[in-house]
């Protein structure tokens, strides 16, 4: 299961760490194993908080503690994804994105704990402040594979949108799309009800 592939792992991440061994794709993981790592790269170049963790980390929805803030901005800058310029905090690259084709194990641990979030989000927010939805749609595999494309496509102009926007950042917020089968059709069934 993922969990159990998650947790061996994380294992070979610490082992290769304490053996001086570089595991292919531990960056990816670290980034991608705390879901507030990146929104906390969004804030800190935002935000003027002096170094205080506590306000930082309160920011976040929902709070981190200050600990983390610290050690998630030292992972972020460890990882070369922020550095520090004059006394303040710049991106190393505007956009992140881990492509169409990456399925790794660490972008699905960060994509479920950003889904449980988007669960929670209908309880911690008023509707005006969210935007939650969903069709349910009957799809030939054709048509499925086009959806999935329009998808990437719109995931690709927003992106666009980001890199663009040179006003002053006001909120940090996570976008998903979701796409997955509810029931799949076998046969096609003859008119009369038989299979």
């Amino acid at each position: 299961s993922a969990t159990v592939k998650e947790k061996h792992y994380a294992a070979m991440v610490k082992l290769g760490a304490a053996a001086d061994v570089k595991i292919v794709g531990s960056e990816l993981y670290r980034f991608y194993e705390r879901w507030y790592l990146a929104p906390l790269r969004e804030l800190v170049t935002e935000v003027d908080f002096g170094d205080n963790w506590k306000k930082l980390a309160q920011m976040l929805t929902p709070p981190i503690t200050a600990t983390e803030a610290k050690k998630g901005v030292a992972l972020l800058e460890e990882l070369g994804l922020i550095s520090r310029v004059s006394g303040r905090w710049v991106q190393n690259h505007t956009t992140l994105s881990t492509g169409h084709q990456l399925n790794s194990l660490a972008v699905r641990q960060f994509n479920r704990q950003m889904l449980e979030m988007a669960a929670e989000s209908l309880e911690r927010f008023p509707q005006e402040k969210r935007n939650i939805s969903g069709i349910t749609l009957g799809l030939s595999e054709e048509g499925c594979r086009l959806v999935k494309q329009e998808i990437e496509a719109v995931e690709e102009r927003i992106l666009a949108i980001a890199e663009r926007d040179q006003k002053e950042k006001r909120c940090v917020v996570q976008l998903m799309n979701t796409l997955f089968p509810l029931a799949e059709i076998e046969g096609k069934r003859e008119k009369g009800g038989k299979q």
